[in-house]
């Protein structure tokens, strides 16, 4: 098996616990209706991907062939000026940001109305997925793929609307918070996340 696939199934398998967590808790339907992407199409029908205007939205960009020399982090300053600039260029505010060099956590919420919500959203995933896959793999513009054949962005983006709970969004937070150490070299043990998660309250969080 080439490298390439065994990083892959490296990732769908980290999905797949982060998804056993949130899924696994209280409130496992109201959170699988408003979840939509990443492993969770595999096999699926394709169906409409759950958008609220004005309201949190965690979103989550991961790309298994952003490893080592084409790591996002080797490239975070201009990775995040593209997010942040395609964003704004579609009426969606960034209000959390995590690069883990794989993967992007964000949180976002999309200022338009009716069928607007959900173009501005398409719009700003096909603007910064390609904007940042030519940058890393130093590609003509509307090339996504490594010599033809690997994808940069091989699944569609996770997306999952937070509810109106405080809580909701502060578990959330401190789970990208996790994440962002984790990303500079900090090194926490299962015990002291699992403790860490435990004051936070139920976790809620998705994908990554």
């Amino acid at each position: 098996m080439s490298s390439g696939r065994t990083k892959l199934k490296e990732d769908v398998h980290l999905q797949g616990r982060a998804l056993a967590l949130d899924f696994g808790t209280k409130g496992f339907k109201k959170r699988l209706a408003s979840s939509f992407g990443g492993d969770l199409l595999s096999g699926k029908r394709k169906v409409s991907r759950p958008l609220v205007a004005r309201r949190s939205i965690h979103l989550v960009m991961r790309s298994p062939m952003a490893r080592g020399a084409r790591s996002m982090l080797r490239k975070a300053q201009l990775v995040e000026k593209i997010v942040r600039d395609q964003a704004r260029n579609q009426h969606i505010q960034v209000t959390d940001y995590v690069n883990v060099g794989n993967h992007l956590h964000l949180v976002i919420k999309i200022y338009a109305k009716g069928s607007e919500t959900s173009a501005c959203f398409s719009r700003f995933i096909r603007a910064s997925t390609g904007l940042i896959a030519r940058k890393l793999l130093g590609a003509e513009r509307g090339a996504m793929k490594l010599n033809g054949e690997e994808k940069f962005w091989p699944t569609r983006p996770y997306t999952r609307v937070l509810s109106n709970a405080k809580q909701d969004y502060v578990n959330l937070h401190n789970y990208l918070t996790l994440n962002m150490l984790e990303a500079i070299g900090f090194d926490r043990s299962a015990w002291e996340l699992k403790q860490a998660l435990a004051q936070a309250g139920p976790p809620s969080f998705s994908v990554g």
